[in-house]
């Protein structure tokens, strides 16, 4: 293998890179110093893009929407496939990916730097997921004790004021 291979130097880095061209296309440069991964799973670089990107957020200039466009073509994708992952239908996930970008508009101010923003987006993403579900659930319980209540009306049965009262709250 030696033989059919060279050193070549990339930056801090030698790396043996095989003469056969079909080696060559699977051959994957090394990570370098600058994207080294941190603790959190995140790429060092891609923290301080999202470092530089929530001071520009949270700064009153004019570039602020700007920086939002920027969050939302970033992060976007990831957010709604784990909202995808929580609520299961496509049209639902959308809808939290919204609500998670308008929560996040209206708290970037409250984002603690030194923090990773892609876990703060995904907290409430899920949230927004949970929120969501929890609102469907609490829809068709008050949907079906309000069928019961008008089948038992149908059916001749006493009226309760009280159970109408319940539904509704």
């Amino acid at each position: 293998l030696e033989r059919q291979s060279r050193l070549v130097s990339r930056g801090a880095y030698v790396v043996r890179i095989p003469q056969d061209p079909r080696l060559q296309t699977a051959w994957r440069q090394p990570v370098r110093a600058s994207e080294e991964w941190s603790a959190t799973g995140v790429r060092s670089n891609d923290f301080r893009r999202d470092a530089e990107l929530v001071r520009r957020l949270q700064s009153d200039s004019p570039h602020g929407a700007l920086a939002f466009r920027e969050l939302v073509e970033r992060y976007a994708p990831l957010l709604q496939a784990r909202a995808l992952r929580v609520v299961g239908d496509a049209n639902d996930a959308e809808e939290v990916v919204q609500d998670a970008f308008l929560r996040v508009h209206r708290s970037i101010r409250r984002f603690r730097q030194g923090k990773p923003l892609r876990h703060w987006l995904y907290t409430i993403t899920s949230n927004s997921a949970r929120n969501l579900l929890r609102t469907r659930a609490r829809e068709r319980r008050r949907i079906a004790e309000f069928a019961h209540q008008v089948r038992t009306e149908q059916q001749g049965g006493a009226h309760d004021p009280d159970v109408g009262n319940h539904a509704l709250e």
